[in-house]
């Protein structure tokens, strides 16, 4: 599965290119940093403000960044993610079977920045 995500994100990246330029251009949403897995124990959201330097040996195992799949599901400088397991969406795969998972996202929008963070089955409808 692992395998699978790294190879779709992959082949995600000329569309994330249209995306972002296409968000950038119309001062829309921008996906600064996304990450998706287990919380460390205590914290109530992964560590999106870190600088991505373009390397994700940094992150834990059972965490992966996930900007590009998230940049790709936006449309019209919206995010809508429907309640179910994120573990499904193209990019994304069970980083921990059987443990709870978050996904956080660092985000531009209009000139603001913003973070949120949420359970593995919730619905996500942002910017809002």
């Amino acid at each position: 599965m692992r395998r699978e995500a790294i190879w779709a994100t992959k082949l995600m990246h000329e569309m994330y290119n249209r995306v972002h330029n296409e968000e950038t251009k119309n001062k829309g949403l921008i996906i600064i940093k996304a990450l998706y897995g287990k919380l460390p124990s205590g914290v109530t959201q992964h560590n999106v403000d870190k600088e991505d330097d373009g390397e994700n040996d940094s992150l834990p195992d059972d965490v992966i960044d996930v900007t590009v799949p998230v940049q790709c599901l936006v449309k019209n400088s919206k995010l809508v993610l429907q309640i179910s397991s994120k573990a499904q969406l193209p990019g994304f795969y069970d980083t921990c079977l059987g443990e709870d998972k978050h996904l956080s996202i660092k985000y531009h929008y209009i000139d603001e920045i913003y973070t949120c963070t949420i359970s593995d089955e919730e619905s996500l409808n942002i910017p809002s």
